[in-house]
């Protein structure tokens, strides 16, 4: 039963539609239970789910939306156990609007808090942080399943060249298009992260070594072509590791895979 109820709870807000269907539905429902329990049962609580449900899947505006419409609701639904002066009525609703409104705004203002804790501002990507933290899930996982997983390391060859030639403009740039290449590049169950200054990774999860290297190489061919148009002064360094039910920690599997980037750099720079 609980892992019925915790998949519905993360398999509604990936849709937009399911989303705004349930909260819409929860409104009418308990607008009703509330009406027909009155005074007897406090049901305020419950009208906050749909609102929050709604501000997270569809933003502020539509959470405030819905928390005006709740309020109209909530007010409508006691109408006969409440005050009948209008001045009253008004207060009532502006009052109850007024708490959905603040649990709104402490909703978006949570969810800002906890994503920039865990993405990066000048990407938009994964931090180290959330990297690890989706890396062991990604090794419990595979331990359970037998099932390999690749980490892909990547980093900006003299990036500290193009800062100082080009100015800082031109690495954020460089950063971004890094970024960019590897979301488009990676499938949806893929978590590109950048976790320092300019060395990127990727996880991939249920992929063995060969097809990391091909991903691989497209990444590398697709930023050497971005570079080249842009005739910076820099090159890319790719190294890959895979495990597949291992016992190595995190750090262990991202230092192999930092040492093959490594390998990868010296071996261009022989060249």
């Amino acid at each position: 039963m609980r892992s019925t109820l915790e998949r519905l709870v993360h398999w509604v807000p990936r849709s937009r539609w399911r989303s705004t269907s349930v909260a819409l539905g929860l409104v009418v429902v308990i607008g009703i239970a509330d009406h027909v329990t009155g005074h007897e049962l406090a049901l305020s609580l419950f009208y906050l789910f749909p609102v929050l449900l709604i501000t997270h899947v569809l933003g502020r505006t539509a959470g405030f939306a819905l928390a005006g419409l709740v309020a109209c609701i909530w007010t409508l639904a006691q109408w006969n156990d409440g005050p009948t002066h209008g001045l009253q009525i008004a207060w009532n609703l502006l009052m109850r609007f007024g708490v959905l409104a603040i649990a709104t705004h402490l909703l978006l203002a949570l969810e800002i808090e906890m994503r920039q804790s865990r993405y990066d501002f000048l990407t938009n990507l994964s931090n180290r942080r959330h990297f690890v933290s989706l890396l062991e899930a990604e090794q419990s996982r595979s331990y359970r399943h037998n099932t390999p997983f690749s980490v892909l390391y990547l980093d900006i060859d003299h990036f500290k060249t193009l800062n100082d030639t080009l100015g800082h403009a031109a690495g954020d740039e460089a950063l971004q298009i890094v970024a960019e290449t590897l979301r488009t590049q990676s499938r949806r169950m893929d978590a590109p992260a950048r976790i320092g200054g300019d060395e990127f990774v990727m996880l991939l999860p249920d992929t063995d070594a060969t097809d990391c290297r091909l991903i691989a190489e497209r990444i590398q061919k697709s930023l050497t072509s971005a570079i080249d148009q842009r005739r910076w002064p820099i090159g890319i360094s790719i190294g890959t590791t895979t495990a597949c039910g291992s016992g190595q920690t995190t750090e262990e599997i991202l230092r192999a895979a930092d040492q093959a980037m490594y390998r990868a750099k010296r071996a261009s720079m022989d060249d």
